[in-house]
């Protein structure tokens, strides 16, 4: 029997879902929504599906791979973001999907999300 390479296993999580305990890899998320006191996991590939996880649960352990609660309602994947509307405060994600930025949350996520945008080249 051949051993798990561990960096496999770094990117993979574990997540109670409403079909048991499913295994992903953060990359494939694009975000948590809470809809009827449910917590929706909305996937890269347009699937959806139900967490027993909290937002809180789910923010803690999803620091680390680029998600930001950007609303109490939305934990966003930051590495899916397609445009940014500061006006309305909403953020467009794949496949159309948009999540508000609270008000008193715009502040910290430019910052991120400008700290992730790669830095110009030098103009001569």
């Amino acid at each position: 029997m051949q051993a798990i390479d561990s960096n496999v296993l770094n990117d993979v999580i574990s997540l109670k879902t409403t079909k048991g305990i499913e295994f992903m890899h953060p990359a494939e998320i694009l975000y948590f929504g809470i809809e009827n006191r449910n917590v929706n996991i909305f996937l890269k590939d347009g699937s959806k599906g139900i967490t027993l996880h909290s937002l809180k649960e789910l923010e803690i352990l999803l620091e680390s791979f680029h998600f930001y609660r950007c609303h109490a309602k939305h934990l966003i994947n930051l590495t899916h973001i397609k445009r940014y509307t500061h006006k309305t405060g909403e953020v467009e994600l794949l496949h159309s999907k948009t999540a508000k930025v609270a008000f008193d949350r715009k502040i910290k996520f430019k910052q991120l999300i400008c700290r992730i945008l790669p830095t110009p080249p030098p103009t001569p």
